[in-house]
């Protein structure tokens, strides 16, 4: 695997429709293994609101677009709420970069990263690679903490 290294961007509210195109792209399949269902317009205004609260950063790669992520620092931990990464950019290092960059900031500050996956996704295994290990779980989730 060769690592491409992205750049970060606060995503722009006009960018929702693009943030809603990559969520759809990267994550309905797995919203349908749990719940059945893909429920376009709860998900749209979902992130359009966080779009508008300038929740997001765009990942970059050569000025192009190829994911996005949403983390935010709470009081005693790091918490990666959205980690969206293109269908074609996939397999390239850039969510590992992105998660690890994360766990670099958290390490400095000595508080945990947590984050949570649906039982169908895959990128549970990238995370554990990571060193996150499981702390709770649902039938629908998977909770998980990378220790300080």
């Amino acid at each position: 695997m060769s690592t491409t290294v992205p750049s970060l961007r606060r995503l722009m509210p006009e960018e929702a429709r693009y943030l809603f195109d990559l969520c759809q792209a990267t994550m309905r399949g797995y919203v349908e293994q749990v719940w059945g269902a893909w429920n376009e317009a709860a998900v749209r205004a979902h992130l359009t609101e966080r779009a508008q609260e300038g929740a997001f950063f765009m990942l970059l790669v050569r000025g192009e677009r190829v994911g996005a992520v949403a983390f935010e620092r709470f009081d005693t931990h790091y918490q990666i709420e959205d980690l969206y990464v293109e269908p074609g950019s996939q397999g390239q290092g850039i969510g590992t970069f992105v998660v690890t960059h994360i766990i670099g900031m958290a390490m400095l500050e000595n508080v945990p990263v947590r984050l949570r996956v649906l039982t169908s996704n895959p990128a549970r295994r990238l995370y554990e690679r990571l060193g996150f290990e499981v702390v709770q779980s649902t039938s629908e989730r998977y909770f998980l903490e990378r220790p300080s």
